[in-house]
């Protein structure tokens, strides 16, 4: 990506999710880098993901609730069910 260049940009609730999935993640890898070696500079990371992260995991605990049955269509099992 060109930081001056205009980039064509595409949001939507799976670009939002994943998104949100991507700070989690984050914050659970800054606090395992903590808790095995003891990075100081992962420790102040995951603190400042620390609030984000509980209100991120509310959120999308909800949003997998409602997209469970969609996506619950699209595993092989389903497919004959659907007529592919």
């Amino acid at each position: 990506m060109h930081p001056v260049c205009r980039q064509p940009v595409r949001k939507n609730e799976i670009t939002e999710y994943a998104a949100d999935m991507n700070i989690i993640l984050t914050y659970y890898k800054c606090d395992d880098d903590w808790r095995d070696e003891r990075k100081l500079l992962k420790l102040a990371y995951a603190r400042l993901l620390k609030k984000k992260t509980a209100v991120l995991r509310r959120i999308t605990a909800k949003k997998q609730k409602s997209w469970f049955p969609v996506w619950n269509s699209f595993l092989p099992g389903k497919r004959q069910e659907r007529g592919y």
